[in-house]
């Protein structure tokens, strides 16, 4: 069964694996949101979702790594971007177009909800 690219991943799968390597002690965890721009989501029909599911993507992230951060040892999330699936070296995709994408990428990775100070650190 293919998945369908603009669900959101549910809360315990994706907890599983970000928690899977805060467990063995990784302080920096990822978004895993490398494809969420819209030229590469447009491939499935909802390309105006990239901002929205960036955004999720680093919020589901920071919820994770919340859990496992102490005072003495915070965990970071990183936001993920690029490559996606074009390159202009290609000739698959304007440059302008990719730029413009990863911009639309980088905001949704910049507005998560934001959390209490205590449990915020990192992206």
């Amino acid at each position: 069964m293919q998945r369908d690219p603009g669900r959101y991943p549910s809360r315990t799968s994706f907890a599983t694996c970000i928690a899977s390597f805060l467990e063995v002690g990784v302080d920096v965890i990822e978004t895993d949101s490398f494809g969420s721009v819209p030229i590469v989501l447009a491939e499935y029909g909802i390309a105006e979702r990239a901002e929205e599911l960036a955004r999720r993507s680093a919020e589901l992230a920071r919820e994770v790594a919340s859990d496992f951060s102490t005072p003495n040892r915070p965990r970071f999330v990183a936001g993920s971007i690029g490559p996606g699936t074009k390159a202009p070296t290609l000739g698959q995709a304007p440059f302008a177009e990719l730029r413009d994408g990863y911009e639309v990428q980088a905001r949704g990775l910049a507005r998560w909800r934001r959390r209490p100070a205590h449990h915020r650190n990192g992206l």
